[in-house]
């Protein structure tokens, strides 16, 4: 049977936004469009205009600004995610193309396989986290809805509370303001959960390759053990390690492809990560502790948006570095002259390692995640300093 294109990988997240109205510029129906400009302005123009208006008039208390500038913060960096998807849609069409070129397809049963893996991996990885953030959402939304309809709590809106309103205004329509912000909060959260994943994803699959390629390196071997060949034999040999530098080629220019395509969300989710960070370290200070979970909560999961792609970033960055060792694993001692030439044409190309940035300011790698924790922490622990000063 024949193995499936690379880009059915990313099948769930072009779904997603096709229902999300993202796919604007790809679903060519005059229909779609109407519903996509409908869908864009309630749940993402509207709603974000109304979180400014918001934060403008929210209290200025830490226990009552710090929750609204969070959900601001986090709306900040839906919206280019957003721009991404929307402008970039021809480029990830180029990418997904590339994908499903032969030269990433391969031609051997190994490196089909690996393609294979790859994708599966994917693909479990994004129902992961897919259900992590449904269950985060059900939570966070219906608890307070339940303690209502059971308890006869007081029904409070579950992402902000529109300071902009009178308290009779806000009472009077509490249904309607408390469903719209639901359906808003749900496009917002599944919006982050395909782009956090998509964009990881991206990286995933070139690390993939180089995987593919190292290993196809290392194995151009003859079958001689003297290690005398005929002219057909080192012939063989030697478009082996041709079609090895060109699948190297496409892979570089695949990774500088998706770097284009993520660049600046990736540039805002990393600086805004590490703003949200520092609040969240330096609120917990201020915070009543039965509040502090949801912080906690919140902290964690814009953790992990920075985390993934700090991880696969310096996975691909060690992987291509491993090109070069792979090419001397090679049986290139007895090979011919123009054998080596190649071999070192592919060894020159291959000694810098492919580091994927966010515009071309800092690398997305674990050094990058560990440099903005360590801010944030630097953060608290001066606030910390200063309260305890002040205390004594």
């Amino acid at each position: 049977m024949a193995s499936q294109p690379i880009s059915t990988a990313f099948d769930y997240n072009v779904r997603c936004w096709k229902i999300l109205a993202l796919w604007l510029r790809e679903v060519n129906h005059k229909y779609y469009y109407y519903y996509s400009l409908l869908f864009i302005f309630l749940f993402f123009v509207l709603y974000d205009g109304l979180l400014t208006l918001n934060l403008m008039y929210c209290p200025k208390t830490v226990q009552a600004f710090v929750p609204e500038l969070l959900f601001y913060f986090t709306s900040v960096v839906v919206a280019f995610k957003i721009h991404m998807i929307i402008s970039k849609s021809k480029r990830i069409l180029e990418a997904f193309s590339y994908l499903d070129t032969d030269v990433f397809a391969g031609e051997t049963p190994e490196h089909k396989q690996m393609n294979s893996t790859f994708v599966v991996d994917y693909k479990r990885y994004y129902l992961i986290y897919f259900c992590i953030g449904h269950i985060s959402y059900i939570g966070f939304t219906f608890y307070p809805l339940i303690n209502h309809l059971v308890f006869g709590e007081k029904l409070v809106l579950s992402v902000c509370n529109y300071y902009f309103l009178t308290e009779k205004e806000r009472d009077d329509n509490i249904y309607l303001y408390w469903i719209f912000q639901s359906l808003g909060n749900y496009a917002h959260m599944t919006t982050s959960v395909n782009s956090d994943t998509f964009m990881p994803g991206l990286i995933f699959m070139g690390i993939g390759q180089f995987k593919a390629l190292n290993y196809r390196l290392a194995n151009i071997k003859s079958l001689s053990q003297e290690g005398n060949l005929d002219i057909r034999q080192e012939r063989q040999l030697e478009e082996e390690l041709v079609k090895s530098l060109r699948h190297y080629d496409a892979i570089r220019v695949y990774c500088k492809l998706i770097q284009e395509i993520f660049d600046m969300a990736m540039f805002v989710q990393f600086g805004v990560g590490a703003a949200i960070n520092c609040v969240t370290f330096i609120a917990c200070l201020q915070i009543p502790k039965n509040e502090l979970f949801f912080l906690v909560l919140y902290g964690v999961m814009m953790t992990v948006q920075i985390f993934t792609p700090g991880y696969v970033g310096t996975q691909i960055a060690h992987e291509s570095g491993l090109t070069t060792s792979a090419v001397y694993d090679c049986d290139w001692l007895e090979r011919s002259a123009s054998f080596k030439r190649n071999m070192i044409l592919l060894v020159e190309r291959a000694n810098k390692n492919m580091i994927l940035t966010a515009r071309s300011m800092f690398p997305l790698s674990l050094t990058t995640f560990i440099s903005i924790m360590k801010a944030a922490y630097s953060c608290f622990t001066l606030v910390r300093a200063v309260n305890n000063q002040e205390t004594l």
